[in-house]
């Protein structure tokens, strides 16, 4: 993906209006790829365009802004913007926006919905997931395939939370229809693991199969790179979307999976299988 100073303006509005906020450090790690001057005029563009406003209730308020209503720049489209967000999770969703903007770049995301889009229209919520939930996904996204979606609902962990309360998620996640695969991306190993002892319980065997785990710090450091695993097997996130689109292309039959769930082995290909 290409991104001009243009782009990086209209790119930072669609952000903000599905997310509530901008900030200083996304833009300069996904937007800013030219020379220092480039960089730095692209930021100056996105400070005079009157479409964003800082937060003055956080110290350090050049860090994160929110949309200004009032400006035609932000009026322009057909989307309509998500209310300001708390700054109680802007670290949070730093990591959702860091992450949908990487495959979105790279051309694999057909389309998403953020958790405040989805509360926002709750009609749009139970006909994506196929069901009620007592607690929305963090992110909504459709591959860019051609057939019937292929939708995941991710999860970004960033603290410990109790068991049971992993496992009145897992519940409600369980009685959707719509979604083909839940992905959680956690600051901790410990809390993949509480995930997993969660979800290996005998009544989760049919979302176990369905559920992928990734590290938030190693997809900071080595982006696409970064391991998921699934099924007890570990690939390249990036090659495991390439593998999931070029099959989807090909027509392939998932109801025909050995391992009854959407998550077909032969998504790894060749990718070397490593140990848990």
């Amino acid at each position: 993906m290409e991104i001009n100073e243009q782009s990086s303006l209209d790119y930072s509005i669609k952000y903000a209006k599905k997310f509530g906020f901008i900030s200083r450090s996304f833009f300069w790690n996904h937007f800013c790829k030219k020379s220092r001057a480039s960089n730095f005029r692209y930021w100056s563009l996105i400070l005079s365009s009157g479409a964003f406003i800082p937060y003055r209730e956080i110290q350090g308020s050049e860090e994160y802004y929110y949309l200004n209503l009032k400006s035609s720049l932000v009026n322009q489209g057909g989307s309509e913007p998500v209310g300001k967000r708390s700054p109680l999770y802007l670290y949070h969703d730093e990591k959702i926006m860091s992450f949908i903007f990487t495959l979105e770049s790279l051309g694999f995301i057909h389309s998403f919905w953020s958790e405040q889009e989805l509360r926002s229209n709750p009609t749009l919520a139970f006909e994506l997931l196929g069901g009620e939930v007592s607690k929305l996904p963090d992110l909504v996204f459709d591959l860019n395939c051609k057939g019937s979606p292929f939708r995941t609902a991710l999860e970004i962990e960033t603290t410990r939370k109790s068991n049971s309360k992993y496992y009145k998620n897992l519940l409600s996640y369980s009685s959707l229809k719509n979604l083909d695969l839940i992905l959680y991306g956690a600051d901790q190993k410990r809390i993949i693991d509480a995930l997993k002892t969660e979800l290996t319980k005998g009544y989760f065997n049919a979302l176990y199969k369905k559920s992928g785990f990734f590290s938030i710090p190693e997809f900071e450091k080595i982006s696409i790179k970064g391991l998921i695993e699934i099924n007890s097997t570990q690939i390249e996130i990036g090659q495991f979307y390439k593998n999931l689109i070029n099959i989807r292309e090909n027509k392939f039959n998932f109801s025909q999976d050995k391992i009854e769930t959407p998550v077909s082995s032969n998504l790894f290909g060749q990718v070397e299988k490593n140990e848990i």
